[in-house]
């Protein structure tokens, strides 16, 4: 038998997601005071702030993102190489009610091949938007800086053919070795007695 303990800041922030959820405050910022949720939790004033840390988080992931706060998503993280050199970290988020079960040997592979071949979804669209960003400790962790302090960080949001957000991928490239290339086409327009 599994016993799941939950912490008090859980089960405090649990409480408050429901009730933001519910449209009983606005955000994290309607709350009401730290010294009235201590008194209607019975708790320690570093146990709420814990739990509004948490609601925190939450909002900097739905705004980083693009999903609504509660959606249930899988993250991916991986490392892309080539010519044997950490060159590239991927930050992938996948709304779970879309892209359903990726194990790890398809996280590996290709999602996209397993959402249009085994999940029969149609993948649409793609937002993208480019940045050169600092480094963090998770690009030095994973990435040869080679002594740069910044990344160039592409920022994906890819759609199904509903409409549906279903993935957001955020890029970081070690700035060297990044390189851009765009196509664009224009339609001859017709001017009235022209071609």
């Amino acid at each position: 038998m599994l016993i799941k303990y939950i912490t008090k800041y859980d089960a405090i922030y649990q409480s408050l997601r429901r009730e933001i959820e519910a449209g009983n405050y606005f955000n994290e910022q309607s709350l009401p005071s730290e010294n009235q949720l201590i008194q209607k939790y019975d708790c320690s004033r570093n146990t709420v702030r814990r739990a509004i840390a948490q609601l925190r988080v939450d909002e900097a992931l739905s705004h980083l993102t693009g999903f609504a706060v509660g959606n249930e998503i899988y993250c991916v993280q991986r490392v892309r190489f080539l010519d044997g050199e950490a060159l590239i970290l991927d930050h992938n988020y996948f709304l779970k009610r879309v892209v359903r079960e990726p194990t790890p040997t398809i996280a590996e592979g290709s999602v996209y091949e397993y959402m249009e071949q085994t999940l029969g979804e149609s993948i649409v669209t793609t937002r993208r938007k480019y940045t050169v960003e600092r480094t963090n400790d998770v690009d030095c962790q994973y990435i040869d800086m080679k002594g740069y302090n910044c990344m160039t960080v592409v920022s994906s949001q890819t759609f199904n053919k509903d409409g549906i957000q279903f993935e957001f991928t955020q890029s970081r490239h070690r700035p060297d070795r990044f390189v851009f290339y765009e196509l664009a086409h224009r339609r001859a327009q017709r001017i009235e007695g022209h071609l």
